[in-house]
Formats: structure tokens, sequence, C-alpha cells
């Protein structure tokens, strides 16, 4: 190879590797167009959800209670359905609280007629229970269901509920107090018929 044609062959590698060189800068100095879109994107976190059953049967073994505890957040929804022999179940109830309340089926839950059951309701300060008719129709008097305290404390000034026992009849609910000066009071039952309350001269415990 003759001089000449080496010092072509240098010049041509310079020029190359001069170009590559410029290239590599530019391209350095150069963002990503779709960069700011990247860092714009928000990051989701899914909220905790979780969810929880409780069944109960009733003592004939001819009903079945089922309540779905659905958590979202800070809101849980609680969902009941009753299901007989055939095993289909109809939603019933179903009402969502904050946080801070809770749904619980008390172990004597329906009445001997399979035809109502109840449920405590526990909040920060109050406890409360309602009745519930097992086909889901009204309970009395076209109420859908039926909150026992509220209506206590309404009838009955001196007395506070304690306690919702269970069922004395079919449509009959034992129900235990302390008066509000302090002390035991009478147990009453309550009338799902005319939504009365009956002192008793006999205590349930």
């Amino acid at each position: 190879m003759d001089k000449h044609l080496s010092k072509l062959l240098i010049l041509f590698v310079v020029v190359v590797l001069g170009v590559i060189g410029i290239f590599a800068v530019k391209n350095r100095d150069q963002k990503p167009k779709n960069l700011p879109e990247l860092l714009a994107a928000p990051i989701t976190t899914p909220s905790p959800s979780s969810s929880n059953v409780t069944k109960i049967g009733s003592p004939d073994g001819q009903k079945t209670l089922e309540m779905l505890e659905k958590k979202d957040g800070a809101e849980t929804t609680y969902t009941v359905s009753v299901s007989g022999e055939d095993g289909v179940a109809n939603v019933v109830f179903s009402k969502t609280y904050d946080s801070g309340w809770s749904v619980s089926i008390p172990y004597n839950t329906f009445s001997p007629d399979n035809k109502y059951f109840f449920l405590k309701v526990n909040g920060p300060s109050t406890v409360s229970y309602i009745v519930v008719n097992s086909t889901g129709a009204v309970v009395s008097r076209d109420n859908q269901t039926i909150e026992i305290v509220g209506r206590f404390e309404a009838k009955e000034t001196n007395y506070k509920i304690t306690d919702v026992t269970g069922w004395a009849a079919p449509t009959l609910m034992v129900i235990n107090t302390n008066k509000n000066d302090g002390g035991l009071g009478p147990s009453f039952w309550f009338d799902l018929s005319d939504t009365s309350f009956i002192p008793l001269s006999t205590r349930f415990n």
C-alpha cells in the first residue's frame, strides 16, 4: 500500500469517528419525548378491601341466615340473605356503615316460626337491635325493619335497654333493662304486632 492510500484511509477513519462523536453528544443532550408523560403518570394504590361470611341456622333447620361483610376502605357493607331448605337465598337486608360500626348475628336470632330475625348493631357509643322479616316483607305497619332501642327510649324514659335476649313467642321479644339512675330494671316484652313494650313482673337473665 502506498503512502497516499494510507493517508486517505487514516483521514476516512478520523472523519467517521468525528461524525459518531458528534451524534453521541447530540443524542446525550436530548431527552426522550415521552419522558415527561412517564414522570407525570399517577401512582395508584388499591384501597384495602376484604370480605367475611357468617352463617347461622334456625333451631328447626329449615332456614339459614348468611351475612356477607364486605369492607371497602373506611366503610363496611353488611348484606344479609335467608335461604330455605331448597338452598335458594334471598337478600333481605343490606346497609353500609362507617368505620367504628359493626353488625353481628345473635345466636337466638330467629323467631320460633322463622318469620323474623334480629341483628345487633354496635356503634362507637351505642348499641341497637334491628328486627327484619326473613322473607324481606314489611315487619309491622309498613316498616321494612324495626329498630328497638330508639322506640323504647321514646316510650320508657326511666329505663335503658341492656340486652335483647331472644323470643318468648313468634311476635314477642324479651328485653332486659337497667334503671337510668342505677340498678336493675325490669324485663319487657316487645310486641311486634303493635310495636308496644310490656313490663314484666319477672326479670329474665
